[in-house]
Order: structure tokens, then C-alpha cells, then sequence
């Protein structure tokens, strides 16, 4: 089910009502191209799974904590916030997990830099996506007649 920024805590707390009360996941996913970062939160039993969506604005996503409602989804909160920038307002621990503080673009936000990849120089012969490719030594299959075995490239 899809619901706005503001309703956000209100179906949490409804599907948690309703008996939901196996939490699942939750996980974002970036769209830069609708300008939001779409959270997914995924409740209910096994067999039987509710999932809700929110799109928040990409530029300052923030939603309402469910960690209240969910112990297993601070963590996951944690996760989201470092991984996707989204705040979690009501989640006192939203320390990095795995990143050094400071990171100016969340690393799994799709315009994020790979920093390493722009310091380090390509080992390969050829950079990946470029149209002419590194050939690899024609190697005789075991058993084969060499004479007659021939590779056309």
C-alpha cells in the first residue's frame, strides 16, 4: 500500500493493530529521476505480508520512526539513514553503522561518487564499457586436433 509522508506512521500503527506483528524488512530505494527515495516497510506473519511504501522528497527525506512499534526495525533504520540519507524522526540511534561520520552523499544514493574507483588506476587493458576488448589466448580443447581446430575471431 502507498502512503504519504504524513501517513506514514498512522498505517504502521494500523497494520501493526491488525496483528502484524512480524517485521520483516525495511529498505529504500533511490529514484533521482522523481526526485524521492521510496522506503518500504514489509510487517505481518509468515505466508501473510503487508507492505508499505512512502516516496519522500530525495532533497530532505525524513519520515516518522516505527522502531517504537517494530524492536528489529532500529536497526534497519540505522541501515536506511546511513545507506539513503532518510531521517528518522522519534529514532535516537542513528549512529553509521559501517561509514565514517561525515559522508556528504549516502553511498547507495545513486549519484554518490566510487571515490576509491576515481583515485585507483584501472589495472585492466581496456576500461570497462569501452567498445574495443582485451582478447583472450585461443587455448585447444584437450583431446582436440590442433590442425583442424580453428578459432575465428
Amino acid at each position: 500500500m502507498n502512503v504519504s509522508a504524513d501517513e506514514w506512521r498512522t498505517a504502521a500503527a494500523a497494520a501493526r493493530a491488525e496483528g502484524c506483528a512480524w517485521f520483516a524488512m525495511l529498505t529504500a530505494v533511490d529514484d533521482p529521476d522523481a526526485g524521492v527515495v521510496e522506503v518500504v516497510l514489509v510487517v505481518g506473519e509468515p505466508g501473510a505480508q503487508q507492505q508499505l511504501r512512502c516516496a519522500v522528497d530525495r532533497s530532505a527525506p525524513a519520515l516518522a520512526s516505527v522502531a517504537d512499534l517494530w524492536a528489529g526495525a532500529a536497526f534497519a533504520e540505522r541501515e536506511v539513514h546511513e545507506m539513503f540519507g532518510v531521517d528518522f524522526a522519534g529514532n535516537s540511534d542513528l549512529r553509521p553503522l559501517l561509514l565514517p561520520a561525515g559522508l556528504e552523499t549516502p553511498p547507495l544514493r545513486r549519484d554518490a561518487g566510487l571515490g576509491r574507483r576515481a583515485a585507483t588506476e584501472w589495472p585492466g587493458a581496456v576500461e570497462p564499457g569501452d567498445s574495443a576488448k582485451a582478447r583472450r589466448r585461443p587455448v585447444v580443447a584437450i583431446g582436440a586436433d590442433s590442425q583442424k581446430w580453428v578459432v575465428e575471431l
